[in-house]
């Protein structure tokens, strides 16, 4: 068997990872918590009224599946290592 160079994600790999997922990772966990405070912060300024309180709720339910998404992303890199470890 030849000498293969290693698979492991190194450090310096994860940093712009986390830089980058941790202000989106704040504003989806805002807009579950809330959505009607982002909605007021970023978009009241171009509405004529309020939306209806199902505008909100399809907000929340689309954050969690970013939620979701951001997750697996994060941890992909994780997983596959601990997937090619196991060899």
């Amino acid at each position: 068997m030849t000498n293969l160079p290693s698979m492991a994600p190194t450090f310096l790999f994860f940093i712009p990872i986390i830089l980058f997922s941790i202000p989106i990772l704040i504003i989806i966990i805002i807009n579950i918590l809330n959505p009607r405070l982002l909605w007021e912060k970023f978009e009241k300024w171009k509405a004529t009224s309020e939306p209806s309180e199902t505008f909100f709720i399809t907000r929340r339910i689309l954050s969690i599946v970013a939620l979701v998404v951001l997750l697996i992303f994060l941890t992909f890199p994780v997983a596959i290592h601990y997937i090619i470890s196991l060899d």
